[in-house]
Protein backbone atom coordinates (compact mmCIF):
# COMPACT_ATOMS: atom_id res chain seq x y z
CA UNK A 1 0.00 0.00 0.00
CA UNK A 2 0.68 3.59 -0.27
CA UNK A 3 3.23 4.99 3.01
CA UNK A 4 3.61 8.51 1.36
CA UNK A 5 2.84 9.86 4.39
CA UNK A 6 5.82 8.30 6.44
CA UNK A 7 9.26 9.36 5.88
CA UNK A 8 11.35 5.84 6.07
CA UNK A 9 10.52 2.40 5.36
CA UNK A 10 11.92 -0.83 6.96
CA UNK A 11 13.57 -3.96 5.20
CA UNK A 12 11.31 -6.51 5.68
CA UNK A 13 14.50 -9.13 4.72
CA UNK A 14 16.76 -7.18 6.84
CA UNK A 15 15.04 -4.53 9.46
CA UNK A 16 17.37 -1.69 7.94
CA UNK A 17 15.60 1.52 8.30
CA UNK A 18 15.37 3.32 4.82
CA UNK A 19 14.86 6.97 3.80
CA UNK A 20 11.82 6.84 1.45
CA UNK A 21 13.11 10.02 0.12
CA UNK A 22 16.34 8.98 -1.84
CA UNK A 23 15.11 6.61 -4.48
CA UNK A 24 18.50 5.95 -5.66
CA UNK A 25 19.14 4.60 -2.64
CA UNK A 26 16.23 2.73 -2.17
CA UNK A 27 17.04 0.99 -5.71
CA UNK A 28 20.59 -0.04 -4.46
CA UNK A 29 19.09 -1.64 -1.11
CA UNK A 30 16.40 -3.56 -3.45
CA UNK A 31 19.54 -4.96 -5.74
CA UNK A 32 22.37 -5.48 -2.76
CA UNK A 33 20.39 -6.34 0.34
CA UNK A 34 22.54 -9.51 1.54
CA UNK A 35 18.97 -10.84 3.57
CA UNK A 36 16.59 -10.95 0.61
CA UNK A 37 15.99 -14.18 -0.91
CA UNK A 38 17.13 -14.62 -4.89
CA UNK A 39 16.22 -18.08 -5.77
CA UNK A 40 17.83 -17.32 -8.97
CA UNK A 41 20.63 -14.16 -9.65
CA UNK A 42 19.29 -13.32 -13.45
CA UNK A 43 15.25 -12.53 -12.40
CA UNK A 44 15.83 -11.54 -9.00
CA UNK A 45 18.23 -8.86 -9.62
CA UNK A 46 16.18 -6.14 -7.30
CA UNK A 47 14.13 -7.65 -4.55
CA UNK A 48 11.07 -5.41 -2.97
CA UNK A 49 11.98 -4.12 0.24
CA UNK A 50 8.93 -4.05 1.54
CA UNK A 51 7.28 -6.98 -0.58
CA UNK A 52 8.58 -9.98 -2.46
CA UNK A 53 7.98 -8.43 -5.55
CA UNK A 54 11.19 -8.96 -7.59
CA UNK A 55 12.84 -8.47 -11.30
CA UNK A 56 15.78 -7.88 -13.35
CA UNK A 57 14.48 -4.48 -14.60
CA UNK A 58 15.45 -1.62 -12.43
CA UNK A 59 13.24 0.86 -14.42
CA UNK A 60 10.35 -1.94 -13.53
CA UNK A 61 11.55 -1.80 -9.75
CA UNK A 62 11.29 1.60 -9.32
CA UNK A 63 7.74 1.74 -10.43
CA UNK A 64 7.28 -0.43 -8.46
CA UNK A 65 8.78 1.29 -5.11
CA UNK A 66 7.05 4.46 -6.36
CA UNK A 67 3.68 2.62 -5.85
CA UNK A 68 4.71 1.78 -2.51
CA UNK A 69 5.69 5.31 -1.19
CA UNK A 70 2.17 6.88 -3.04
CA UNK A 71 4.15 8.80 -6.06
CA UNK A 72 2.73 9.16 -9.40
CA UNK A 73 5.23 11.01 -11.37
CA UNK A 74 3.88 11.19 -14.56
CA UNK A 75 1.45 14.39 -14.44
CA UNK A 76 -1.59 15.49 -16.97
CA UNK A 77 -0.71 19.17 -18.23
CA UNK A 78 -4.55 19.97 -18.39
CA UNK A 79 -6.10 18.76 -15.37
CA UNK A 80 -4.71 17.58 -11.73
CA UNK A 81 -4.54 13.71 -12.97
CA UNK A 82 -1.62 12.14 -12.08
CA UNK A 83 -0.60 8.36 -12.79
CA UNK A 84 1.85 5.90 -11.69
CA UNK A 85 2.53 4.86 -15.27
CA UNK A 86 2.75 6.65 -18.39
CA UNK A 87 0.69 4.80 -20.02
CA UNK A 88 -2.16 5.69 -18.35
CA UNK A 89 -1.37 9.10 -18.63
CA UNK A 90 -1.42 9.36 -22.20
CA UNK A 91 -4.89 7.02 -22.07
CA UNK A 92 -6.64 9.39 -20.04
CA UNK A 93 -4.79 12.81 -21.73
CA UNK A 94 -6.67 11.12 -25.31
CA UNK A 95 -9.84 9.90 -23.46
CA UNK A 96 -10.03 13.22 -21.65
CA UNK A 97 -8.00 16.12 -22.94
CA UNK A 98 -8.45 14.68 -27.18
CA UNK A 99 -9.26 18.44 -28.11
CA UNK A 100 -6.56 19.80 -26.47
CA UNK A 101 -4.21 17.70 -28.10
CA UNK A 102 -5.04 18.08 -31.43
CA UNK A 103 -5.04 22.27 -31.00
CA UNK A 104 -1.26 21.34 -29.57
CA UNK A 105 -0.12 18.80 -32.35
CA UNK A 106 -1.59 21.94 -34.85
CA UNK A 107 0.19 24.59 -32.98
CA UNK A 108 3.82 23.28 -32.88
CA UNK A 109 3.55 21.94 -36.84
CA UNK A 110 2.65 25.61 -37.65
CA UNK A 111 5.83 27.39 -35.36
Amino acid sequence: GAQNSQVSSTCIHCNTILSNAVIPELLKHCQHCEYAERKDPYNYRFVCFLCAYHTLVKTNMMSHVLCHLGINPHSCPYCAYSSKRKDRLDLHMKSKHWSQLQRKQVADSVA
